[in-house]
């Protein structure tokens, strides 16, 4: 969990990579699952049980084969963010541009944090604009949480410039679509990112339609 304050984003890159060294003949796919947004918890289901701040994992074996399809909805833009000032850790950019973080990130964006009626609304925007590395193609990850000025990211952070990438509404909207050429008769497993369900909202079910 995040080191900031004990809770919050959690470390998946450091549990995968243990896991990877145990297992190392099989193929891992990792996700994660969190609250509505705040990121105070993260919990899993498995059977009958919720749990907190757990890992819950399933193996499969098949002589079948075996495909992996993905969708991204998002385009890289020219905006480029360097990091002057980050945790030891690397999951916490302080400073970015020589400022806080946050209001760097809003400068970069052409916003102001005044256009926005709360905290939690300026959070949410920034699932439309993750971030890349500029430096390497080892991370890419959405903003975690805001915390002050401070911008807790998903993973370690591994470079000091990154590229803020864009995703727009209709984008997202096209996303589910692929969902609709898979066989019936296959088995099927799903990860969805945050941004899209929380674009999609109550319409999400309508996509199977």
């Amino acid at each position: 969990l995040s080191s900031f304050l004990g809770f919050g984003v959690g470390k998946e890159e450091e549990i995968l990579g243990l896991i990877k060294k145990r297992l190392v003949d099989y193929n891992i796919i990792g996700g994660s699952t969190t609250d509505d947004g705040r990121l105070f918890s993260s919990y899993e289901f498995f059977n009958n049980r919720v749990l907190k701040n757990s890992i819950v994992a399933i193996a499969i074996y098949t002589r079948r084969k075996v495909a992996i399809n993905g969708k991204l909805e998002l385009k890289k833009t020219n905006i480029e963010l360097e990091i002057t000032k980050s945790s030891s850790d690397g999951r916490i950019i302080e400073e970015a541009e020589k400022m806080p973080a946050l209001d760097a990130l809003v400068s970069k964006l052409g916003l102001t944090q005044s256009s926005f009626k709360s905290l939690e609304e300026l959070y949410r925007t920034t699932f439309y604009y993750p971030l890349v590395s500029a430096e390497n193609k080892e991370f890419s990850t959405t903003i975690g949480a805001i915390y002050g000025k401070k911008l807790v990211i998903g993973h370690n952070l591994k470079c000091n410039k990154v590229v803020i990438l864009s995703a727009s509404g209709k984008e997202i909207l096209e996303t589910p679509k692929m969902l609709q050429k898979i066989p019936s008769s296959k088995l099927t497993i799903i990860f969805a990112c945050e941004t899209g369900l929380e674009t999609l909202g109550h319409k999400i079910y309508e996509q199977k339609k």
